[in-house]
This record gives structure tokens, C-alpha cells and sequence, in this order.
């Protein structure tokens, strides 16, 4: 692989001529209807990417919206016309601070700094050891100062790998709710499991895991898993989603294209996956096609992975091929995509956690995950600004980001119809930042 990003130029070298974003034939495959108020209408820029192989018309007559295709729409629209550059970029990001104590777990005078100066997208919350009632307090704070609700979720999977451990108590692993074989005890835990978010203030949790798990010596994924039959895995991360909405709280698959059939762990290094293009369609990619045609698929989480057959040269997180040819246009997935944590070994070899946000944005995701402190946060924040200026990123691709997100907060009664219409930026930030 080399080692310099790949320039603009060649991102664009690689575009091919396709219909405009709302022409039938551009969404055909994506089987909706693109209008301005569709969250599931892939964007234009998602149609222009070319695959390094056939590309599969995957969608079927009926596949459905993951929701009301107006929903949130004229509330969004106006609280996006009223937003500045400076806010805009804000929505995109949402830092990962790990608290070294339950103390931490407060609004620090830099943290409420951050806050009032841009309102971030959201708040990854880690318990760090606090009990229940001090992360509910943490939730609240934020909310209570965010002038545009916050997305505030976490890794609320189960057995080991659950960030709220000692605030909500345990939950069983994927693997073993996989290994029943029964929908409804996925169900279940979805409910259970957004019963308990709920009470913490959180509204979106960051699963299920939807990785067939096809190594079993996999460091990563292990029992994160449903199990290693792509069927499996699609059907109990339908139920655990059903079991998630009931409760009002979002979900997220993870981790697109699939890690599954790894042998290192990307938070350390990039992970390679020798897969052909059938292959990977068989086995990575079912769970994620099924539950976006079902539209399950509240949002999608990339992943740090290098798969020669689909990109030679990118990590699918940063990847114009993966995200928006691979998951935009050939899946047909229109609504968020959430970067895994931006600050892993696998990208911080190679970039800077600015220069690996503002390339993983450009190749067609949402919302920044990970930047694991308040002066990171805002340095990223610095480094998208200059990209606008500079022409790097168009008006045009920030808006569709920041909509998406928008969106995806009024689905999930984050930001409600009043609060888009009131939620305004701040009088003296807006003159001040205006350019």
C-alpha cells in the first residue's frame, strides 16, 4: 500500500459520468424515490464513484425506507438554512473522551468552552466508573448545554464490551444470544438494553455488530459476534433492532464492510482481508445488504480495513470506493454513516486524526467519531474550515452531511420539530463566524 492519501485529483479521475441525484435511473438501484426530504436517498456524489468490480443491482421491489421519508423535514431544512460554516462542521464531529475517573465525568469549563464556541453532532459516553447516577447527571449536562441536542450513545454490546459496565450492570455477549439460535432472545435484549440507555440519558446505541465471525481466533470481533453464518447474524440483528425501536433508541451496524474474518485488531493496525469480490458479497456484506433493504439499518459504522480486491490502495474507512460506491451506490444506503474511532492505530499510522477525519468525510461519511480530546476536537474542527475555504470540500457535501445527521436526530425524537424550529445559532457566533 502507499503511504501518501490519495490526492483530489485522483478521487475525481475515478468519478464516472451517472444521472444527477434525484434522476430515476441514478436511485434505481437504491429502490427509493430520491426527494430533498428522503433520508434514505442516496446523494449525488455517492452515484460517481466507480467499482473495482461488477457492479451488482442488489435492491429489491420492496425495499423500504428505515422511516417516514419526511421525517424531520421541513424543521431540518429551516434550523440548516440558519446554520453557519463554523456550526455545520461542528455536527460532523463527536470526540471520545475517556473519563480516567467517575470525577470526569462532568462539564469542564474547556469542555463547555467547545460547546458554546460550535455544537458538536455528539458525545461518545464512557462510564470510566461512575455509577448510574453520575453518568445520568453527565447526560443531562450536556443536553442541557448543547444549543442543538446531541447524539449521546456508546458501545453498549454486551459481555466485554460494554463502556457503561459500571453504570448500567452487565449484558450478555452477541455470541451468546446467537448461539440460541431465537430471534426473540435478541429482541429482548433490545429492549432491555434500550430500557437502561434510556435511564443513563443516552438515545443511540453503537450495535449490534453485524461481523460474521469466520475466524475464530479473531482478536477483535470474538464473541462481539452473532455467530459465523451470515443468515444468523442478519436475523438476530433484525430482532435486537426491532427490540432498540420499541424503546425509541437508535442502532448502528458495525462494522462495514466486515471484520470478521480478521486476525488483527485495528485499533493497533490495519487489518488486511484477502477476499474476492463474491466473496465478500456472500459473506461480509449479506447482514448489511438484508438489513438495509429491511431498513433496519438506523445508521452504519465504518471500519479500519484493507481489502486489495475492493481498494488497493485506501483503508475502507477513508475509501471513495467503499463508502460512497461500495455502501452509497451499490447497497443503496442513504441515511448516516459514522466513522469507527478516527484516533485507532490503523489510521494514526499513517495520518493525522485531522487529515484521517477530513479524507474519511470526503469519502462519503457523516459523522466523525473519536477524537480523543477537547484540543484534537477542535484542531479537526480547524482543518475542515480550511478545506471549505479552500474549495477541498463543497458547500453542497457539507449540507448533505449535516442534513443527514439532522435527519437522523428528528427520527430518533433527539431533535424534535420544536426544537428545530427554535435551535438557532447563537446571535454573536453567527456574526462572528459568518465567513
Amino acid at each position: 500500500m502507499p503511504t501518501d492519501p490519495l490526492p483530489t485529483s485522483a478521487f475525481e479521475s475515478a468519478q464516472v459520468d451517472c444521472a444527477a441525484a434525484g434522476h430515476p435511473d441514478a436511485v434505481a438501484a437504491a429502490g427509493h424515490l430520491a426527494t430533498a426530504d428522503h433520508p434514505d436517498a442516496p446523494e449525488s456524489e455517492s452515484d460517481r464513484v466507480r467499482l473495482p468490480f461488477a457492479h451488482h443491482h442488489y435492491a429489491a421491489a420492496t425495499a423500504a425506507p428505515p422511516f417516514p421519508s419526511r421525517e424531520g423535514g421541513r424543521g431540518v431544512r429551516s434550523l440548516l438554512a440558519r446554520m453557519t460554516p463554523v456550526e455545520k462542521v461542528g455536527q460532523l464531529l463527536m470526540p471520545i473522551i475517556f473519563p480516567a475517573s467517575p470525577a470526569d465525568l462532568t462539564l469542564s469549563a474547556d469542555l463547555i468552552a467547545l460547546l458554546d464556541d460550535y455544537p458538536l453532532g455528539g458525545y461518545f459516553i464512557t462510564a470510566g466508573g461512575g455509577d448510574a447516577h453520575r453518568v445520568r447527571a453527565f447526560s443531562a449536562a450536556l443536553q442541557a448545554h448543547a444549543r442543538i441536542p446531541l447524539i449521546l450513545a456508546s458501545d453498549f454490546e454486551g459481555g466485554a464490551w460494554n463502556y457503561l459496565a459500571s453504570a448500567a450492570g452487565p449484558r450478555p455477549a452477541a455470541a451468546t444470544v446467537g448461539a440460541s439460535g431465537e430471534p426473540t432472545h435478541a429482541h429482548a435484549k433490545g429492549i432491555t438494553d434500550a430500557a437502561r440507555l434510556r435511564d443513563l440519558g443516552l438515545n443511540v446505541n453503537f450495535a449490534p455488530v453485524v461481523d460474521v465471525l469466520t475466524n475464530p481466533a479473531n482478536p477483535i470481533v470474538a464473541d462481539r459476534a452473532f455467530g459465523a453464518d451470515p443468515a444468523l447474524v442478519t436475523r438476530m440483528a433484525a430482532a435486537y433492532l426491532d427490540g432498540l425501536t420499541s424503546v425509541g433508541i437508535g442502532g448502528c451496524l458495525k462494522h462495514f464492510p466486515g471484520l470478521g474474518a480478521v486476525s488483527t485488531d485495528p485499533h493497533y493496525t490495519l487489518p488486511t482481508l484477502q477476499r474476492t469480490p463474491d466473496e465478500l458479497r456472500a459473506v461480509e456484506l449479506l447482514p448489511f445488504r438484508e438489513l438495509i433493504q429491511s431498513g433496519h439499518a438506523h445508521s452504519i459504522m465504518t471500519t479500519h480495513i484493507y481489502i486489495p480486491a475492493l481498494d488497493p490502495d485506501l483503508p475502507t474507512s477513508v475509501s471513495p470506493i467503499a463508502i460512497a460506491g461500495l455502501l452509497r451506490r451499490e447497497l443503496g444506503y442513504g441515511g448516516l454513516v459514522i466513522s469507527d474511532s478516527i484516533a485507532m492505530g490503523a489510521l494514526t499510522a499513517r495520518y493525522t486524526i485531522p487529515e484521517a477525519s477530513l479524507l474519511a468525510f470526503e469519502a462519503g461519511t457523516d459523522l466523525i467519531l473519536g477524537a480523543p480530546d477537547l484540543a484534537t476536537t477542535r484542531a479537526t474542527h480547524a482543518h475542515f474550515l480550511e478545506a471549505l475555504a479552500a474549495g477541498r470540500i463543497p458547500h453542497q457535501r457539507l449540507d448533505a452531511s449535516v442534513r443527514r445527521i439532522l435527519r437522523f436526530k428528528a427520527r430518533w425524537a433527539i431533535l424534535r420539530n420544536d426544537e428545530s424550529e427554535r435551535a438557532a445559532p447563537a446571535p454573536a457566533l453567527a456574526a462572528s463566524r459568518a465567513g
